[in-house]
């Protein structure tokens, strides 16, 4: 397990909390603006699956894993990422992680702050934003909120069509629903506006069909997500178990 070490602050006469992480200062005052963790354990596949722009964040220096890269942002970003705060997103996403693992709607209270706290100080047109915004939504679907979690999903479809990842959290929470209809026209929007290139939006195509009953289209997104190079078996074994006499 790694360690890191995290901690709320107000900033030094004035200074930007930024500042104070960056080393331009050298006390930390914690507040309760979002939940204070003053250590999180997280595994090294925890760390890996981070975003680039956490795995930069300032206080990964103390964490990184032996033999790991460690990532560089640019100015602009590394500008970003200390007006934002990016360490309270980069928390909060991992308890979003933890508990789609079994769903527990109280896995995600500890985060919600967190999210907030990065996502309402960044600007929208900002390319970060969409992955936040659904990672909101992620959250919201674990609370079983369907109504916030699509309206998060759906500022990301207005500013960033092209961005995989709503279309599919937008999928589950059809699926959630057995909405399969809407998931599938959803699923064949997102497809058009990528160029139908991802794999991953052709499997939950696949998925959607076979849930509304139509295993030959299921088969054909199926085959589809494989070219494109979908790790899953997941579609292909329910197909499978479907054509079973």
């Amino acid at each position: 397990m790694i360690t890191v070490i995290k901690n709320r602050c107000l900033g030094i006469l004035g200074a930007p909390c930024a500042a104070v992480l960056l080393g331009l200062g050298s006390w930390i005052v914690p507040i309760d603006l979002a939940y204070a963790y003053s250590k999180v354990e997280i595994s090294e596949q925890e760390f890996d699956n981070w975003p680039g722009y956490c795995q930069a964040a300032p206080f990964t220096d103390v964490i990184k894993p032996p033999g790991r890269q460690r990532v560089y942002l640019t100015d602009k970003q590394r500008g970003l990422s200390g007006s934002i705060g990016i360490w309270h997103y980069c928390m909060g996403l991992i308890h979003v992680l933890r508990a789609e693992r079994t769903m527990d709607p109280s896995g995600v209270d500890r985060g919600f702050a967190d999210l907030m706290y990065s996502y309402e100080k960044i600007p929208k047109y900002e390319p970060w934003a969409a992955e936040m915004a659904v990672t909101i939504a992620r959250a919201y679907r674990i609370k079983r909120n369907y109504k916030k979690a699509k309206e998060y999903l759906e500022t990301v479809l207005i500013n960033r069509p092209d961005y995989v990842l709503t279309y599919s959290v937008l999928a589950m929470l059809y699926f959630d629903q057995e909405k399969y209809i809407d998931a599938i026209t959803v699923l064949v929007e997102g497809n058009a506006n990528t160029e139908g290139k991802s794999a991953e939006l052709n499997y939950f195509l696949g998925l959607a069909y076979l849930y509304n009953g139509d295993i030959d289209a299921a088969k054909k997104q199926e085959a589809i997500a494989r070219e494109l190079g979908y790790p899953l078996q997941g579609l292909a074994q329910k197909i499978a178990e479907h054509e079973q006499p």
